[in-house]
């Protein structure tokens, strides 16, 4: 039996809600300025409600992207997830930033015979990422890590690699420094939506696996260090 299912990122610069009963888009909204989720949030909900001609009772779970990604952005998306799940009594599901990455570039692209690496810049010469296969199998889980010799120890002679996502051209200017028997594959202009979670989320309601409304955190991966003094 297909659900509606409210879809919600926030955990990059901008912010988007996709509404969906089963896989079929009802409604969708988006803003492209970043850094204006805490802002913009209620509005986009608002906007893809009316598009769909529902309310948001008719909602029957939440979904969200867990992270990795902006501590600022993640932690407005769990605030308003916990709300509306508290408020209409549904459940929560997390979906991993780099899960909903590699999904959609399964489906997008042509790379069967790749292994897939969803990264997220992560500022100076660190990145978020994670390693897949095209069954959306997690080789490596996500992680922060510094472009150096540890990070080349993730990728074995001979595989063929997809990097998808905003810090694949830091990645890319650094392998080509390195000597390696590999095939990378960098696709630079990568962009996913809350659009691109439909499917994952429906798979994930079937499968029942929710979080805990009250003891739920995103994946922020690693602490938040302010800048501030």
């Amino acid at each position: 039996m297909s659900v509606n299912i409210i879809c919600i990122d926030t955990a990059l610069s901008t912010c988007s809600v996709a509404l969906a009963n089963g896989t079929n888009l009802l409604g969708y909204s988006e803003c492209l300025l970043p850094n204006t989720a805490s802002e913009q949030i209620n509005e986009l909900i608002n906007e893809a409600l009316s598009q769909a001609n529902l309310k948001l009772s008719d909602m029957q779970a939440i979904a969200i992207s867990n992270g990795p990604g902006s501590y600022t952005g993640l932690r407005i998306g769990a605030a308003v997830a916990k709300g509306i799940a508290y408020a209409l009594n549904i459940p929560i599901i997390a979906l991993p930033t780099l899960a909903i990455m590699t999904n959609k570039a399964i489906i997008s692209e042509n790379i069967s015979d790749f292994l897939v690496v969803p990264n997220i810049d992560a500022r100076r010469d660190e990145v978020y990422f994670a390693v897949y296969n095209s069954k959306l199998e997690e080789l490596y889980k996500a992680q922060p890590c510094i472009l150096d010799d540890d990070f080349l120890s993730f990728f074995e002679n001979g595989n063929q690699y997809f990097f998808i996502g905003n810090a694949s051209e830091k990645i890319h200017i650094y392998l080509q420094q390195k000597l390696l028997n590999h095939k990378f594959i960098f696709h630079q202009d990568f962009e996913y939506t809350a659009k691109d979670m439909i499917e994952l989320a429906n798979h994930y309601f079937q499968l029942t696996n929710f979080v805990d409304v009250a003891y739920f955190e995103p994946s922020y991966t690693k602490p938040f260090y302010s800048t501030k003094k």
